[in-house]
């Protein structure tokens, strides 16, 4: 299929496929009614066979000097994402790219994470050539892309055009003449009723509802129903479950958009509360706020998130792609009261991918026993929360695995804190920021938000040669609430195999910085290892204890070496015990009072 295939051969074509449920090598479906990418264009082929050229789609920043900024950052004005989406007819097989730029021919390209199974091959005027063998998720940064350009907070030059790969393993398509399938054409309502233990199908195109005056759009899922969202379907509206369905199943390659949705209520006519500012927003001069944030004319935030499960029993969501919501993309309730000494967790979310642009514009959070797998988020706040709530009475931690993260303005990768929660195989793209002097960003962080034990973060890269902030960001002082003045404690928790390649590249602490966010504040001056990393308790019951580093370094130095160096580790030494790294315990330095 070509990029210039019309929405009606496109549809027709993918009716056939659903119908006959059948792939021969790969297939990439075309979005009738959405535009191909602007920046690159791609071809694929099986080993030995013909080159053909396939649809690549584009998701782009909005204007945030806009009157209505809607929560986009000036700092990425009409930056773009592109991504090709395939859907393999085996795992084992093996399939060749080849991209293409549309602005001057690719000379250089690299593929990230370094471990995924997708190599580079050869450059010719043609294009950048990339093999995989299997399901796989991966960017692609070409010459004058982010391994060669500092993105962070003093970048002032033009947007930057990104391509990403997302290959999926086969997947059981409904075929819409079954009788179980209820199946809906773009531009068809939605059925009223859907019966129990049957599919939800939506076909290719787009795919709105009815507009209701002062209200966001947000579909219902059924219960005990698969929602199936076709390869070229475009949803454009939130699902929630309305707090109602004890199993709720969604599934399919096509995508869940919230390009179309505003922060603002839509019964509104106008931004309301000017000056009201998304999470971590710094209150900056004007100067600065206009050239760094221009997020002053979004209205409070009460959108809903992409997907909204609340007080299921069990959830599986696989294969769909989130793009451009205005608040969290996915936050998911699924708990059992009892697992009965459950093994593995009961819910799975699997396969997803993020592309967010904006404040409030999150990644994943979810709570209950999850196995959450095979995730790729770009998201401009914060990419995942591994704190899933009190674990229910004999039911297992829950896990995340070959987890991608990449943040361009604000966000962490990683919010830590949580009870019995495994992060392992999992890679930090890219970690960047538009502001240097917020609490925002860094790979691990905890801003006084919540405590923890028995957490274990297992073979962690963080690939970025240019991050912005600091990688550890773990504070876990007593804050303002009172269930934070009563105690904000990390106990037992195992960092192995993690691995940081660079340090922060703000390298100066400027006078309007508020101690650039140093602990201790930093003095207006040179900052030699960038903005420090930070392990911090305290006061009172607020404390760090029982903490393991394994084979952890920070731009090639030990973790041993680390906490003991000043400016590159700042730690409240007396309220943070029994720190081991490498299997010898970490002392203070003789120095050291409260750092």
């Amino acid at each position: 299929m070509t990029r210039t295939v019309t929405p009606i051969v496109a549809a027709l074509a993918v009716l056939n496929v659903l119908e006959s449920r059948e792939v021969t090598g790969f297939v990439v479906v075309p979005i009738p009614g959405r535009p191909p990418s602007d920046h690159f264009t791609a071809e694929v082929r099986t080993e030995g066979g013909d080159w053909q050229a396939v649809y690549v789609a584009q998701t782009t920043a909005k204007n945030a000097s806009a009157a209505d900024a809607q929560g986009y950052f000036g700092h990425l004005n009409f930056w773009s994402a592109s991504w090709l989406s395939i859907e393999l007819a085996s795992t084992t097989e093996v399939i060749q790219i080849r991209i293409q730029r549309s602005a001057a021919p690719i000379s250089a390209a690299t593929v990230h994470p370094r471990r995924c199974n997708a190599t580079m091959g050869g450059i010719t005027a043609a294009g950048a050539v990339v093999s995989v063998a299997g399901p796989s998720q991966f960017t692609v940064d070409v010459d004058g892309g982010l391994d060669e350009v500092d993105t962070g907070p003093k970048y002032k030059g033009p947007p930057m055009h990104t391509f990403s790969v997302f290959i999926n393993p086969p997947l059981q398509s409904p075929n819409p003449k079954d009788p179980n399938v209820t199946y809906v054409a773009a531009g068809a309502p939605i059925p009223s009723t859907i019966a129990p233990n049957t599919t939800l199908l939506f076909g290719p195109g787009l795919h709105r509802l009815a507009p209701t005056p002062g209200r966001w759009p947000v579909y219902t899922l059924p219960d005990q129903v698969t929602v199936h969202v076709s390869a070229g379907a475009v949803l454009h509206f939130a699902l929630n479950n309305a707090q109602l369905g004890t199993t709720i199943r969604l599934e399919g390659y096509g995508v869940l958009s919230g390009e179309e949705m505003d922060r603002c209520n839509p019964g509104s006519d106008s931004p309301q509360a000017l000056n009201q500012r998304p999470t971590h927003a710094p209150r900056l001069p004007g100067k600065i706020a206009q050239g760094q944030r221009q997020l002053d004319h979004s209205c409070d935030n009460n959108s809903p998130q992409g997907l909204t499960i609340s007080n299921a029993r069990i959830a599986t969501v696989t294969g769909v792609t989130f793009v451009d919501f205005p608040n969290h993309h996915i936050i998911a309730v699924a708990r059992r009261e009892d697992c009965g000494g459950a093994v593995e967790p009961a819910s799975t979310l699997a396969n997803v991918k993020i592309l967010g642009w904006r404040a409030n514009g999150d990644g994943v959070h979810v709570f209950g026993d999850w196995a959450v797998r095979d995730l790729f988020m770009r998201t401009q706040d914060d990419s995942m929360y591994t704190d899933s709530g009190t674990p229910r009475p004999n039911c297992p931690g829950t896990t995340f695995t070959r987890i991608s993260t990449w943040n361009d303005a604000n966000g962490a990768s990683f919010i830590f804190g949580g009870t019995d929660v495994t992060l392992q195989q999992s890679t930090v793209l890219y970690a960047r920021a538009s502001w240097g002097w917020w609490t925002g960003g860094r790979v691990f962080a905890n801003r006084q938000q919540s405590g923890g034990s028995a957490l274990l973060v297992d073979d962690v890269q963080v690939e970025d040669l240019m991050p912005s902030l600091n990688a550890f960001e773990l504070d876990f002082r007593c804050g303002e609430s009172a269930s934070q003045q009563a105690g904000l404690t990390m106990s037992k928790a195992t960092f192995k195999n993690v691995h940081v390649a660079a340090l922060s590249t703000l390298r100066d602490c400027p006078n309007f910085g508020s101690g650039c966010n140093c602990v201790p504040a930093c003095a207006q001056g040179p900052l030699p290892a960038g903005v420090p990393n930070v392990l911090l308790g305290g006061p009172g019951q607020c404390n760090v204890s029982s903490m393991t580093f394994v084979n952890v370094t920070v731009a090639g130095v030990s973790m041993a070496t680390a906490l003991t160096h000043g400016g590159l580790f700042n730690v409240t030494w007396p309220y943070v015990h029994n720190v081991v790294v490498d299997g010898v315990p970490v002392h203070p330095p003789s120095a050291a009072k409260l750092f």
